[in-house]
């Protein structure tokens, strides 16, 4: 019989211990369900990664996107995004040749050489991209005109009529 009150008693305490240590969950307070609310009103109102927005400062002509216009435009050529092309075209170009012109023109550019961008050179209201370039085995030096219009280079190509952006040498 001393045998059953002590598997009895070790019982009744093992079942006490389990049955205290499983605490069962309180019901909130006002204060704490408010303070859960803001938690979730703060996450929620921050803004996600997919929702942020990628600005870039496209007023600097030596450093648009991680590179330089120049690269940029030549880019959009080698891709036949003309309407690209004209969109980083100064107005008064545009203006003078029209959209249907400089897209024909811009189609029969050749820029299927290497260019290193070197250095920026500021005239007037201009900004001068100096680019080292790789034509026929020989190094020579171009120079791209850009104007910032609206907060966005810009590029004054200096001689369309033969087919080329850069200045002469």
């Amino acid at each position: 019989m001393r045998n059953f009150q002590s598997v009895q008693l070790a019982s009744f305490l093992v079942i006490s211990i389990l049955f205290l240590s499983c605490e069962s969950e309180k019901p909130a307070t006002s204060s704490q369900k408010k303070s859960q609310e803001n938690k979730i009103e703060k996450t929620q109102s921050l803004p996600k990664e997919e929702d942020k927005v990628e600005t870039f400062d496209m007023s600097n002509p030596a450093f648009m996107m991680g590179t330089n216009i120049g690269t940029i435009f030549k880019t959009y050529y080698k891709v036949g995004d003309f309407n690209k092309m004209i969109t980083y075209t100064a107005s008064s170009t545009i203006k003078k040749y029209g959209r249907e012109k400089l897209r024909s023109i811009y189609r029969n550019l050749d820029l299927g050489f290497d260019m290193k961008f070197k250095n920026m050179t500021t005239e007037g209201n201009e900004k001068i991209l100096h680019y080292e370039v790789v034509i026929n085995a020989t190094k020579l030096i171009k120079r791209l005109h850009v104007v910032i219009e609206n907060d966005t280079a810009r590029i004054v190509p200096q001689h369309l009529e033969k087919a080329d952006i850069f200045e002469s040498n």
